[in-house]
């Protein structure tokens, strides 16, 4: 069990934490976390530096798809009385 303000962490995990022990982090730090890592990338990357595998700790575009195609597939098993639906193929698999 590990809990902010009283436990050390990673430095790579202690980036992300933005407010003191006792305060849950939610929905828009969630979202902060992965525009901070975006915009850091895309920094170094425009300052002709190259990226490392620490500097690409958000969704690629490959993941974003696979989301979709999660959400959408939701929906048509929702529409159709809750059966599974198949994931074509090249849909994200």
């Amino acid at each position: 069990l590990i809990s902010r303000g009283r436990d050390p962490l990673f430095d790579s995990a202690a980036k992300y934490s933005r407010i003191p022990g006792g305060h849950p982090e939610g929905t828009y730090e969630a979202f902060a976390n992965i525009y901070l890592s975006f915009s850091n990338a895309l920094l170094k990357k425009k300052a002709g530096l190259p990226l490392e595998a620490g500097d690409l700790d958000f969704p690629s575009v490959e993941a974003g798809l696979q989301g979709v195609v999660f959400v959408d597939k939701c929906v048509e098993s929702a529409s159709q009385g809750s059966i599974w639906v198949p994931v074509g193929a090249g849909a994200g698999e």
